[in-house]
């Protein structure tokens, strides 16, 4: 919702109630009204300021309705600011801390922190493109004499980063666990969640190499991983 934004540009854009209101009437309706109830496409102003009611049922639907801010238990601006500041911090912020700086209960903020989290999850419909940077890591910690394996409570996590060009900074990002380092492992999760025509850089591993037919730009550089 806010990517890239700054706090300058976002300030300016939603100073207020009412910016955050229409905000939401022009997304929500971008590509027409259609009633909830009934289906119908004709609407009369509704009861309050940008809600619509539908000429068909006189079933009166507001911008807010559907959405992750529908009955929030604090102003829309709140919301949005909380939205902005959950989108954009690379620490996150807990409950608590939410709860004091905006000043409403720590419920409330736990349940519209969630709320703003299951919103922001991907659909993983939209796959990485431009440079897409590949690479293995193992959590769990380290096992003597299984040097890259995945034993008892180890797992590998292969992620794909997308990197903005413009600045180098790290874009959209997909992880996934996988069952070894091989191409059988890597191949599903890169096609399902990097668009072919990406330019994909990885390192030396050999099991990359297999996938060169699926990603013409593919590249490898050499690391020293001593993956077994």
């Amino acid at each position: 919702m806010f990517k890239g934004v700054t706090i300058e540009s976002f300030q300016r854009h939603f100073p207020d109630e009412e910016s955050c209101l229409q905000y939401l009437a022009e997304l929500k309706w971008q590509q027409g009204f259609r009633c909830k109830k009934c289906g119908g496409e004709m609407w009369w102003k509704g009861k309050r300021w940008l809600d619509r009611r539908c000429q068909a049922c006189n079933y009166n639907e507001s911008p807010t309705a559907g959405t992750l801010f529908h009955k929030v238990k604090f102003s829309l601006l709140t919301a949005f600011q909380i939205c902005f500041r959950l989108s954009v911090s690379k620490k996150g912020m807990s409950s608590c801390e939410i709860s004091r700086e905006y000043g409403i209960r720590q419920t409330s903020a736990w349940y519209f922190k969630r709320k703003v989290q299951e919103g922001m999850q991907s659909s993983e419909q939209f796959p990485l493109q431009g440079r897409v940077e590949v690479d293995e890591f193992v959590i769990g910690g380290k096992e003597e004499g299984n040097q890259g394996r995945a034993k008892g409570d180890r797992k590998i996590i292969l992620i794909a980063v997308e990197k903005v060009c413009r600045n180098r900074k790290t874009g959209r990002a997909y992880a996934q666990c996988i069952e070894d380092y091989s191409s059988t492992s890597f191949q599903p999760f890169m096609e399902k969640h990097i668009d072919k025509k990406s330019r994909v850089v990885t390192d030396g591993w050999a099991a990359y190499a297999p996938l060169k037919n699926i990603f013409p730009r593919l590249e490898q550089v050499e690391s020293g991983n001593g993956k077994n």
